[in-house]
């Protein structure tokens, strides 16, 4: 599936979710290089989505700004499917690289 139609058919989904809010982020050049693709706020929590077609992966500016979404306490998921997407919001289980062994990722639970 391309990024963009993975992008259209999670905001969908996103927008059947009760008490959630999203932003999707532009690039212009003026803000913070490497935003995730969507910010979101789910029943009082922080979540970011970072859309990836199949066999593409994260900039090392995407890849870094995921860590610190990780590290702040934010859930946040590289998503290549839907599957992606709703693993994040109704497992609570994001995708995000792993700090050790770089090229790789790995699963995380959130609470």
């Amino acid at each position: 599936m391309s990024e963009a139609k993975l992008k259209i058919e999670a905001r969908e989904y996103m927008r059947s979710l009760p008490m959630l809010w999203y932003y999707a982020t532009v690039p212009t050049g003026y803000g913070k290089r490497g935003v995730p693709d969507d910010l979101i706020c789910y029943k009082g929590l922080f979540f970011a989505i970072e859309y990836k077609a199949h066999g593409k992966h994260p900039t090392h500016m995407q890849k870094e700004q995921i860590e610190e979404i990780y590290k702040a306490g934010g859930c946040v998921t590289i998503a290549w499917s839907m599957a992606d997407v709703r693993a994040l919001f109704e497992d609570g289980v994001g995708i995000i690289p792993d700090e050790n062994v770089p090229g790789l990722y790995k699963k995380v639970k959130y609470h």
